[in-house]
C-alpha cells in the first residue's frame, strides 16, 4: 500500500511555553518547514523553528533610498532642461525636505514616539 505524505498539521497550545517546546521538538526530529502563529510575540519561537534571517530587509533598505533619488533625477533632468539650473535646484531641494519629513514620520510611528 502507498503511503501519502503529509503535507501540513496544525496545532493549538494553552500556553507561549507549551508552543516553543513543541517547536523545538518538531525543528529536533527534521523538519525544516516549520510555521508558528501567535497573536503576541512570543521570546525564542523564531529560534525554535529554525528561523534565520534573510537578506530582505537590507535590499528593502537599498531600494528606499536608492529609488526616490533615481526618480527625482529623472524628473528634476527633465525640469533642467525645459527650465534651467535654478528651478530643478528648488524643485530638489521642496522634494528631498518632503521625502525626509515623511521618512522621519514613519520612522517615528513605527517606533511609538
Amino acid at each position: 500500500m502507498k503511503r501519502t505524505p503529509i503535507y501540513g498539521m496544525m496545532a493549538e497550545f494553552d500556553s507561549a511555553q507549551a508552543l516553543v517546546d513543541a517547536a523545538h521538538r518538531t525543528h529536533e526530529a527534521g523538519y525544516l518547514k516549520i510555521d508558528a502563529y501567535s497573536p503576541f510575540p512570543i521570546e525564542g519561537l523564531a529560534e525554535a523553528i529554525g528561523f534565520r534571517k534573510n537578506a530582505v530587509p537590507l535590499v528593502v533598505l537599498i531600494g528606499g533610498l536608492l529609488m526616490p533619488q533615481t526618480w527625482e533625477g529623472v524628473v528634476f533632468g527633465r525640469l533642467y532642461l525645459r527650465r534651467g539650473l535654478e528651478a530643478s535646484i528648488l524643485a530638489h531641494a521642496s522634494m528631498d525636505v518632503a521625502l525626509f519629513a515623511l521618512a522621519a514620520i514613519g520612522v517615528s510611528r513605527t517606533h511609538g514616539r
